[in-house]
């Protein structure tokens, strides 16, 4: 159900008056990738005043996030790992992104250690999960807030008795801002970065972006080593994994299928441009065909192969695999595509 329609359990929540029809569940998370179980976790009882506190807090960050737009007034989107969504909810579907993604793998292994409740060390705990259960639904909200720990540079001290007292038990913040929740199919995603390590997501992206890399210079038009080594090395940045991870799999087979084709018509474009002398129309034609013309450049057009040397710029090339140049309908103008939303 779309969290916007009516009848979702945020909405619900959003519209009561007495906030304390909702009944409210604590567990203290532990991550530790070198562990078969992977997480750890402990539901913890907490005082009213901290019960009342949570309803209220939670409630009151849903409400910022809320527009004027009466037909959604959550703002969401769909998830994209290439791209923030400042001013958005970032909408994971489970069942689209399917049983083989880590993170829905992550997340059932995460809902068997909150059902196992087996953590008994709280000083490394690193998040938490808030849980509201009204009507039967149920939410999950995730707060990044550890344990609060005595360290070599630190300590943690408490005013009694007319001085300063090191404490030596856990202690814990609550509050703050929510880093996703998530429902029984989706997961909304308001911090990115909180989501991707909750869920080791960004090993996933390197995984991915590794992968389409590899099957991209596999192709027949990286025709020498020493081209396909240079391409990923310059491909291989942390800043270009997202846009590589995102490639779709249809993508990538319609760049082997259509390869011959797009180089024909890019062959024309260069003969074009090339015939024309005067300095100013020549300048005006390259503004108009914009990444077209870098991306000419990496064309070997005699053998239809790619050019790459080891200092040149992998973005045009890499824009081209993502299907990401196009013709704006409006000016005829080419332009780089930063995204799908």
């Amino acid at each position: 159900m779309p969290v916007n329609a009516k009848t979702h359990v945020v909405n619900q929540m959003l519209e009561l008056d007495d906030l304390s029809k909702i009944d409210i569940g604590v567990h203290l998370i532990v991550r530790d990738k070198n562990k078969e179980d992977y997480y750890f976790s402990r539901s913890v009882e907490v005082e009213e005043k901290i019960k009342i506190f949570l309803r209220d807090h939670i409630r009151s960050q849903l409400l910022l996030l809320k527009n004027d737009d009466m037909n959604e007034p959550l703002p969401v989107k769909e998830y994209n790992q290439e791209l923030a969504l400042p001013d958005y909810m970032a909408r994971f579907n489970l069942k689209k992104f399917g049983e083989e993604n880590k993170a829905v793998k992550n997340l059932k292994l995460l809902n068997k250690a909150m059902a196992k409740d087996a953590l008994e060390d709280l000083s490394k705990v690193k998040f938490q999960i808030i849980t509201l259960i009204y009507g039967g639904k149920k939410l999950s909200f995730c707060f990044y807030r550890g344990t609060k720990k005595n360290a070599k540079t630190i300590k943690v001290a408490m005013f009694t008795s007319k001085e300063f007292k090191e404490i030596k038990s856990e202690m814990i913040e609550f509050g703050g801002k929510i880093a996703f929740f998530m429902d029984d199919t989706d997961l909304y995603i308001i911090d990115p970065k909180s989501f991707e390590y909750a869920f080791d997501y960004r090993d996933h992206i390197s995984e991915i972006s590794g992968e389409n890399l590899e099957k991209i210079t596999s192709m027949k038009f990286f025709t020498d080593e020493e081209t396909r080594d240079n391409f990923k090395n310059a491909s291989s940045h942390h800043l270009l994994a997202r846009g590589l991870a995102n490639i779709k799999p249809e993508t990538l087979k319609n760049v082997g299928k259509h390869f011959g084709n797009r180089i024909e018509e890019l062959r024309k474009i260069k003969t074009e441009r090339d015939k024309i002398k005067d300095k100013e129309k020549k300048k005006l034609f390259e503004s108009k065909m914009g990444e077209l013309n870098n991306l000419i450049d990496c064309i070997d057009f005699k053998n239809n192969s790619i050019i790459f040397n080891e200092q040149d710029d992998p973005k045009p090339l890499l824009h081209f695999f993502q299907d990401k140049i196009v013709e704006s309908f409006l000016t005829k103008e080419i332009r780089v595509m930063i995204g799908l939303q």
